[in-house]
């Protein structure tokens, strides 16, 4: 139950922030292959696989400790 919540709280966002995301020339997603789907994988998405903006970072990544989040420029 916990994970729907999430999964519908992102979606709420992507919808949200729809006409921002449209304007993009690039999306860059950090997500690993099986939580895309995340993104892409129910009706109507804001994203569509394919998408030829869509990018990853082309570095290794890893969630940021809470030190990071609070103050990201230390």
């Amino acid at each position: 139950m916990v994970f729907t919540l999430y999964l519908q709280d992102i979606r709420n966002l992507l919808r949200e922030w729809s006409d921002e995301i449209d304007q993009c020339e690039r999306v860059w997603i950090r997500a690993s292959v099986s939580n895309r789907r995340i993104f892409f994988d129910y009706e109507d998405p804001v994203l569509v696989k394919g998408d030829e903006r869509l990018r990853t970072f082309p570095f290794p990544t890893r969630r940021p400790v809470s030190r990071l989040v609070c103050n990201p420029t230390k």
